[in-house]
């Protein structure tokens, strides 16, 4: 592994790299966006991971240093707890600490490594906000990953509390019960959302 950021002009790229951007946004969620990128390269080969951090504004270079050692180590034992001894498809991986707007700074580098796929996690919001940024101008492929989050337990606590659900018993005089996003809450995944291409058929 490297810890070193290259400066990549998209011209000099080996075509049969498989490359990823992999987003962390902190230590409990980081973990899920980069299993499945590390899980991706050891099943299909020829992958560099490229993970990166992106931290607020006015971070110094000693808080820059930590995030890249942090990101480093989280990467490390990652990939020694997914692949086997004899596993000869552990990927490339580089880590890359950007500072101001996370959306904006996953679609440079994205474009500045020619990147193929970007993959974003779960965030505390969940993330929204996030997707919705970066699909307004796509730098590649894109997938989002998100753990199963539903607990039947609890749904209809939820729902009840929801001051949607209950503007909309109100409305219908309880002829309908839930909300359109909890009427739809079913599924429990993110779906892939892949738009853009792939990679650039020829460079001007």
């Amino acid at each position: 592994m490297s810890d070193e950021t290259p400066n990549h002009d998209p011209r000099e790229f080996d075509i049969r790299v498989d490359r990823v951007v992999c987003a962390v946004a902190d230590a409990e969620l980081g973990r899920i966006p980069l299993e499945h990128a590390i899980m991706r390269a050891l099943r299909e080969g020829d992958t560099e991971i490229h993970v990166v951090r992106v931290i607020a504004e006015g971070s110094d270079d000693d808080a820059v240093d930590a995030e890249r050692k942090w990101l480093m180590d989280l990467a490390h034992q990652e990939v020694e707890q997914l692949s086997s001894k004899d596993d000869n498809a552990v990927p490339a991986i580089f880590a890359h600490v950007m500072v101001g707007s996370v959306a904006d700074e996953l679609v440079g580098l994205c474009r500045n490594l020619s990147a193929d796929h970007l993959i974003l996690g779960p965030g505390r919001n969940p993330g929204a906000s996030l997707v919705a940024s970066v699909l307004a101008d796509p730098p590649c492929s894109i997938e989002v990953v998100q753990p199963k989050s539903h607990d039947p337990e609890h749904e209809e606590e939820r729902r009840k509390s929801c001051p949607k659900c209950a503007a909309v018993r109100s409305k219908t005089q309880a002829q309908q019960w839930l909300c359109e996003d909890h009427a739809g809450s079913e599924w429990h995944r993110f779906p892939i959302i892949s738009s853009g291409s792939l990679r650039p058929t020829s460079f001007g």
